[in-house]
């Protein structure tokens, strides 16, 4: 999610419990323009948060990073392991998925969800692209979707959640196969 759409969410009557943001407001360094009983758990750039808003959920951290943060969201009967991860517009896409996937493969969870700005485009996530190059930027994480089963959670057809002069973009959320779908895509029973 990005911090200006969070803006339009907050002032509906449908407050998620748990935000994953990226490219908050920061001012000297740290998250602005929350209240002060929500649960932030920031990476190190601040470029990449959890936040919990409901006080009954217990929130584990489990790795924190220059671009990423990783941590197990439990509300006392079942636990998900929820990530944020930030990768500069600026960066080499390349480098900065092999380095999430060093964090990511020395996790162990049950469930998972994934939001991140990876700052890739791609038609499998949206917006729309006209120009295949930019396509072929976002191999890297495409390769990272396909080695560890995920699914994009997000309708390529959305409005951008990032939308200026110079382009639009959409945040993409990710979460693994059921075991019943992979299992059924690799043709066991």
């Amino acid at each position: 999610m990005e911090t200006q759409e969070l803006l339009n969410l907050c002032f509906s009557n449908k407050i998620p419990d748990v935000f994953l943001l990226q490219e908050p407001y920061l001012k000297k360094g740290k998250v602005i323009g929350f209240p002060l009983n929500w649960r932030i758990v920031a990476a190190l750039n601040g470029k990449a948060i959890i936040i919990i808003r409901n006080k009954n959920l217990s929130i584990l951290t489990r790795c924190v990073s220059q671009n990423t943060v990783i941590a197990d969201i439990s509300d006392g009967t079942q636990t998900i392991t929820v990530v944020s991860v930030y990768i500069p517009h600026s960066s080499n896409k390349n480098s900065g998925i092999l380095k999430f996937e060093d964090i990511f493969r020395n996790i162990n969870f049950s469930h998972i969800l994934i939001g991140g700005d990876f700052n890739m485009r791609h038609e499998l996530w949206g917006p729309e692209i006209h120009n295949h190059r930019i396509s072929d930027q976002a191999a890297p994480l495409v390769s990272f979707i396909l080695k560890y089963g995920l699914i994009i959670w997000n309708d390529k057809d959305s409005e951008p959640t990032f939308e200026t002069v110079n382009g639009k973009s959409i945040t993409t959320l990710l979460c693994p196969l059921p075991t019943w779908l992979t299992r059924k895509l690799a043709g066991k029973s």
